[in-house]
């Protein structure tokens, strides 16, 4: 007898942990992404937050032996730019996470409930003991041992042990995700209302100014709008859209860095390129990777210069990737590659029989032994706009037309939206930049400049 109930027991025990840990992962939809839910009962009394392939963030919350993961599966950038877009109030948000997150947790604990207490039944027929009744004490037994388990993670687990917590993966440079939902979310409700009167107001602003085109080199045969370093920020997409309503724009350069890590969750943001309905000239930047030019290279207005010569409405394009682009390494190029990609940026720059109308890179020093050579560059990368001539030649810093993205929430004084919007004018059968605007808004302080300058 005592033999029979503990091979119940044993029986039970062991059904559980096969099942639960094997089948215990159920996926679900938290507003506007998709995460994955797992507990498996181990040794390891931790939670593990799963951001393929940036990384995870690991805390010690609980004492019982529960592992608890959720993973980041999926991200809906349509979902998240109507998120941002209706946005008013913040504690709403949150009240609305918390509810829909407190749903799923429950959710969760019942299905895994119903899997512990089938696993026990398992378990236990599997070690022979298959009358019903003994099939439904095995159920109860695993049934009442995982309630155990997260009753006691329930009652010791201890949010604040984040503070301390184990990041690892290229996650581990990037501290300021785990900052980022207490900060970004103290300022996500108010920039997002200024971004929206800044953008409805823009058609206006730009109308107040149209005196500036009284300057003969605005009545440009192009105009080329120049983006770059959007890093992830759907208000971006808002920001360019009406200044192509605004400025008639004929054609887009993006000098690089539309993402923060290259990874497949992000490549899904660039989708809203598609809806711009103009040419968009991508030149990859140390933030994206692979994954976001194969993305990039399947929509139909986008073109991705990684490496070659473009000819499009005229102006002849030169454009080379950022060496961090070819992998999944975010750090800027070291000095040998720098050396070497301006010997391969020179090679194409030779191949042609004049000198390009423009060359665009992610970071300036692959272009610098270019000045004088070639008319204009375009760059980005260091997140502050900027306009210069050096030796004959036109430089132009797009600046951050995401505001550095997430990480713009996180500074006190903010960091503007900027771009730079180029005039090209014919001149004696060829295309010749004569006006650039620098176009920069501040979504903290509702403020913004707009300013042209002549080229000589």
């Amino acid at each position: 007898m005592k033999k029979k109930i503990v091979l119940i027991v044993v029986g039970a025990i062991l059904g559980m942990l096969l099942v639960v840990n094997l089948m215990g992962g159920i996926t679900y939809e938290l507003s506007a992404v998709e995460v994955e839910l797992e507990a498996n009962i181990s040794s390891e009394n931790f939670t593990e937050i799963n951001l393929p392939p940036v990384g995870k963030i690991i805390a010690d919350t609980h004492v019982f032996p529960l592992n608890l993961k959720v993973t980041v599966l999926n991200l809906n950038p349509e979902r998240l730019s109507i998120l941002i877009d209706e946005l008013e109030d913040k504690e709403e948000l949150l009240a609305d996470i918390k509810l829909k997150g407190r749903n799923i947790l429950q959710l969760f604990i019942i299905k895994t409930l119903l899997l512990a207490i089938a696993g026990g039944a398992l378990g236990v027929f599997i070690l022979g003991n298959r009358q019903w009744h003994q099939l439904v004490i095995g159920g109860v037994i695993a049934l009442v041992l995982l309630s155990s388990l997260y009753l006691g993670t329930y009652l010791s687990y201890d949010l604040d042990r984040f503070s301390d917590s184990d990041y690892r993966g290229m996650i581990s440079a990037a501290p300021w995700m785990t900052r980022m939902v207490e900060e970004g979310l103290e300022n996500i409700d108010q920039l997002g209302e200024e971004i929206e009167i800044v953008v409805t107001n823009i058609s206006n602003l730009f109308r107040e100014v149209e005196a500036l085109r009284a300057l003969g080199e605005a009545d440009s045969e192009l105009r080329v709008l120049h983006v770059s370093d959007i890093h992830n920020n759907p208000v971006a997409f808002n920001f360019i859209s009406q200044v192509i309503n605004s400025f008639e724009v004929d054609l887009i350069i993006d000098s690089g860095d539309i993402s923060d890590y290259g990874t497949p969750v992000e490549g899904k943001l660039v989708s809203r390129i598609a809806d711009l309905e103009l040419p968009y000239i991508f030149v990859p930047g140390n933030h994206d990777s692979p994954t976001i030019i194969e993305d990039m290279s399947k929509l139909d207005n986008v073109v991705v210069l990684e490496e070659d010569t473009l000819s499009i409405k005229g102006l002849n394009i030169v454009g080379i990737a950022d060496p961090a682009a070819q992998t999944k390494d975010i750090q800027p190029p070291e000095i040998g590659a720098v050396e070497e990609y301006q010997d391969r940026l020179s090679a194409l720059v030779e191949e042609l029989s004049t000198a390009p109308d423009l060359v665009v890179t992610h970071n300036y020093l692959i272009t610098a032994h270019l000045l004088g050579e070639v008319p204009v560059i375009i760059h980005g990368h260091s997140h502050s706009i900027d306009l210069r001539q050096e030796a004959g030649t036109t430089i132009i810093d797009a600046g951050t037309t995401g505001a550095a993205g997430i990480r713009g929430l996180q500074v006190k004084q903010g960091v503007p939206f900027s771009l730079a919007l180029l005039h090209f004018s014919d001149r004696e059968e060829e295309l010749q930049l004569r006006a650039v605007d620098i176009i920069k808004i501040h979504g903290r302080e509702s403020g913004f400049i707009i300013e042209r300058k002549g080229i000589n």
